[in-house]
């Protein structure tokens, strides 16, 4: 088993809610699924809240004291774009928290939906290759 194997899983079961999400982001048929849209939306935050909460207060404090420069140099970069990524999606919740929102303006909703889930799905593709194979060639966490 993998150091990051949690944290990898953890990114699976986010995306998988962002791809039902996406799913039902077309502009025809968003009505009749907002009340689910708004469901998930929730779920997608439960589970962005709880990773990011693990990320901040485990993972990368201990990236940051790692001996190798590479591993602390990496980790930086990822914490120094994490709190915009954090704030925009905390940002995007409260725009976006329910079904009177939502139908109030659903082009506005789908594209900054689409946004959001772009920039995360980045985020965590770059952590999964970039970050994650450091931590596991090295001595960063127990295995």
């Amino acid at each position: 088993m993998a150091a990051t194997d949690l944290f990898r899983s953890q990114h699976e079961a986010i995306l998988d809610v962002a791809f039902t999400i996406s799913d039902m982001l077309d502009p025809g048929t968003l009505p009749a699924n907002v009340s689910r849209v708004v469901e998930s939306l929730a779920e997608l935050d439960r589970r962005m809240t709880s990773h990011l909460l693990l990320e901040d207060q485990s993972l990368y404090p201990m990236l940051m004291c790692h001996p190798s420069a590479d591993v602390r140099g990496t980790a930086q970069c990822f914490v120094d774009e994490m709190g915009d990524l954090a704030e925009h999606f905390r940002q995007y919740r409260k725009r976006w928290m329910s079904v009177e929102r939502i139908m109030g303006s659903t082009e506005g909703f789908i594209r900054e939906t689409r946004e959001i889930f772009a920039a995360m799905s980045d985020r965590m593709d770059r952590e999964n290759s970039d970050l994650y194979p450091l931590i596991d060639s090295s001595d960063v966490m127990p295995a």
